[in-house]
């Protein structure tokens, strides 16, 4: 056996009982301080896993505001250009390009830049 601190030998229980106090203080505090630290990395993991999960939300709002967005654009197309509320003409340009966006990928209509005839020119 040794001593996990100094790394000094023993021969038996008795030996180890006799060994230096301080060497087994030191060990139980460093041992204390690592465990301290684990939980801390821990306890950030589940904050890092809250935030991940708040952004879903978050997400999953934004996506869920743009399809109303969408079928809000689509009734006003519908109505016809004298009779919508005017709202369109409110939207900012990205808000109107990132629309346009959501409709091309959910119609499939878009498709990865890399797979582009233009991408493989070098």
């Amino acid at each position: 056996y040794t001593c996990p601190r100094c790394l000094s030998r023993y021969c038996r229980a008795a030996c180890y009982q006799a060994h230096s106090s301080a060497c087994a203080e030191a060990f139980a505090s460093d041992a204390a301080t690592a465990a301290l630290r684990n939980e801390r990395v821990e306890q950030s993991g589940e904050a890092a896993a809250a935030v991940a999960q708040a952004l879903r939300r978050v997400n999953l709002s934004e996506a869920a505001e743009a399809r109303q967005a969408d079928s809000d654009d689509e009734s006003d197309d519908a109505e016809g250009e004298g009779g919508g509320s005017g709202e369109g003409a409110a939207l900012e340009p990205e808000a109107l390009e990132r629309n346009a966006a959501v409709r091309a990928v959910a119609a499939a209509a878009a498709s990865p830049w890399w797979t582009l005839p233009e991408a493989s020119e070098g």
